[in-house]
């Protein structure tokens, strides 16, 4: 029982937190800047931003590249595969400094118990 709760209170911690939002908002905008679709004729790349934007929703739904699972798919190109382990890390990096500045820490490892 000891252990769910301080596994609560750590998520508490890390979601509410303002940089976990700003890594949300980051994630977001980074899958809504990558390419999802080639027009054929003119060779124009567009970002779902741009399809959500631009494009005609009757379109949208009557085309099956445009499916729900192909754009997610699509959203994550290799950019986010690569921005993805930093985007994780910035919530937590706050709260581990402030932990360690404040001697805190070592108080937060001997409570999590012996093993």
């Amino acid at each position: 029982m000891k252990t769910i709760n301080v596994i609560r209170k750590d998520l508490n911690k890390t979601i509410f937190s303002i940089g976990f939002l700003s890594c949300v908002i980051a994630t977001a905008i980074l899958c809504t800047t990558a390419v999802i679709h080639i027009d054929p004729s003119t060779s124009r790349e567009f970002t779902v931003f741009e399809m959500l934007l631009k494009f005609d929703r009757e379109f949208l739904l009557t085309d099956v590249s445009f499916s729900s699972v192909i754009v997610f798919t699509k959203a994550l190109s290799n950019y986010f595969f690569m921005f993805a382990p930093i985007i994780a890390a910035l919530p937590f990096i706050s709260i581990y400094l402030t932990e360690r500045n404040s001697g805190y820490i070592r108080m937060t490892i001997a409570r999590t118990g012996k093993f």
